[in-house]
């Protein structure tokens, strides 16, 4: 497993000619990198999770909605120069009452739970959330994970699609949601406080 290998031509063919590629957060932000085609794509993970000072376990890489494993490199996944990929927060369980260990089961888009769609979470300012999860997967655990982002007790927060309350029980397939959803979020309001006794 020498990295001699990368660094050599391949008979006058371009396929190992270095490319750009782009990773693409979720709040838009783009970070550059310039690899050759035969290079694992676990070498960008780790160096794009450097820069953002994060562990690379926590953060998910995306070509088109399917997962990109370690062990890919751009010329098994067709990247051309400039092309884009995706980042996501891996997000793991919600840690509320749910504390018996199976809260990991939709953690990952790959195996036998469907296809994996993006949600949007809209909050009164209108800044947007996004969440990628599996159409299996229980709105609760959506819920717990953006209180735990905005630094909220879930109970404080009201989940609504199209003015009707969210069942934290349901799922995206239970509620025919697709692919970039929007779903709202507001602050619950809290009794009015009229009679002090």
């Amino acid at each position: 497993m020498s990295d001699n290998e990368d660094t050599k031509p391949t008979d006058g063919e371009a396929t190992n000619e270095p490319i750009t590629i782009r990773v693409k957060d979720q709040t838009g932000e783009e970070t550059m990198f310039k690899i050759k085609k035969s290079t694992k794509m676990s070498k960008v993970f780790t160096a794009y999770a450097q820069r953002k000072g994060v562990e690379v376990t926590s953060l998910r890489f995306l070509l088109d909605g399917e997962r990109i494993n370690d062990t890919d490199t751009p010329k098994m996944l067709e990247l051309e120069d400039e092309d884009q990929i995706d980042c996501v927060l891996q997000q793991v369980g919600g840690g509320g009452d749910d504390e018996d260990g199976d809260n990991k089961e939709d953690v990952k888009p790959e195996g036998g739970g469907g296809e994996a769609i993006t949600i949007r979470v809209k909050d009164q300012k209108g800044e947007e959330t996004m969440f990628k999860i599996k159409k299996s997967t229980k709105m609760k655990k959506v819920f717990a994970a953006y209180a735990t982002r905005q630094g909220l007790e879930v109970t404080a927060m009201r989940f609504m699609l199209d003015g009707e309350n969210i069942n934290p029980e349901s799922t995206p397939g239970d509620m025919d949601l697709e692919d970039n959803d929007q779903i709202d979020c507001f602050l619950a309001q809290v009794g009015g406080g009229g009679r002090v006794s």
